[in-house]
């Protein structure tokens, strides 16, 4: 079988991973995030419910479940005894409206009900608004935003991955079906981001003497430069993979006298990896890579008469797509006390 496809189609997937990057922002501008935290008066489920059902099909997120740069239009409800105040924020268009309700004489199982559909309104007026320049000081301010990490505080971001694909290695070469999955940690305000992986294949081709069956297992920490556009992200990363190989032979009918028999070892090189990553929704996002890794020291299968059959060294090629899913922020060092 032909193996000079493989790094081709993966590198036509990540091109057009990254075409298909800028309709992230025209998703994006479809969520609605809703940040009630600071209305007890009124209950945060019942009240998204209710303004999802008004805002339909548009799709209404928590502020935990998005990113702060993603360009969305965020809505903020504070409340009082007996009033309530609103705030809607378009981040693409950069438009914004507010709105302040008498809910004195509303009765409490009421209010929720109000409260939605005062922002299904203020939410449409926003968008029939024409877009505007980038103004250096907006005619309102948000409500107060909550206090800013500590010093010495990182606010990181994570990304899961799980991954099919194709691998090609070994000498003679074998073209073989890839799983992989792993973990992406990007530190916020930094162009960078830690990586690591876990890769298992199994392939098999014609020999000398007979047949060999490849398994390998692998994985690769990695250090990554990041390019954003949006929310869509482009990396490369370099690293370290060390994996295990087991080679297991197999003896043409016609060499009874060649014995079937496996081998196995370490080994591990250095690897050169690019992915794309295209959002498909807050969380969920579609991921293709490429990664080009170069074993200085394999592991290698001799037949009965000592001559090399295979060997796992030189050039792995693996081209993975799958899916990536965002993970809830985390705050790295120590937090600090007011």
């Amino acid at each position: 079988m032909t193996l000079r496809w493989a790094p081709v189609v993966a590198l036509v997937w990540t091109w057009l991973l990254a075409v298909l990057a800028g309709t992230a922002a025209a998703w994006d501008a479809r969520i609605v995030v809703l940040d009630s935290s600071q209305c007890g008066s009124v209950s945060h489920h019942e009240l998204r419910e209710l303004v999802a059902l008004e805002l339909a099909p548009r799709v209404v997120s928590a502020p935990s479940e998005v990113p702060d740069d993603a360009a969305v239009t965020r809505a903020v409800v504070t409340c009082s005894e007996a009033s309530a105040r609103l705030f809607v924020r378009d981040v693409a268009r950069q438009q914004q409206q507010e709105l302040g309700l008498d809910l004195a004489q509303i009765a409490a199982a009421a209010r929720a009900r109000l409260i939605a559909l005062a922002l299904a309104e203020l939410i449409a007026t926003v968008d029939m608004e024409p877009v505007a320049p980038a103004r250096a000081e907006p005619q309102h301010e948000a409500p107060a935003a909550p206090a800013s990490p500590a010093p010495g505080a990182t606010a990181a971001r994570g990304d899961w991955w799980l991954g099919a694909g194709i691998v090609r290695e070994g000498e003679p070469r074998v073209l073989a079906p890839s799983l992989a999955s792993g973990l992406t940690v990007s530190l916020a305000g930094l162009p960078l981001a830690l990586l690591g992986d876990l890769a298992l294949q199994r392939g098999e081709r014609a020999v000398s003497a007979g047949r060999v069956t490849v398994w390998t297992v692998s994985g690769a920490p990695a250090l990554s430069g990041q390019l954003r556009a949006g929310r869509s992200v482009l990396a490369l990363g370099l690293g370290v993979r060390v994996g295990y190989a087991r080679l297991v032979g197999e003896a043409d009918a016609a060499e009874p006298a060649v014995a079937a028999h496996a081998v196995s070892g370490l080994w591990w090189g250095p690897t050169l990896g690019a992915t794309a990553v295209l959002p498909l929704s807050a969380r969920w996002g579609v991921r293709a890579g490429v990664d080009l890794t170069w074993v200085v020291r394999g592991v290698q299968g001799l037949d009965s008469s000592g001559a090399v059959a295979y060997r796992l060294e030189g050039l792995i090629v693996q081209a993975t797509i799958g899916a990536s899913l965002a993970l809830p922020k985390l705050r790295l060092g120590r937090s600090g006390h007011q």
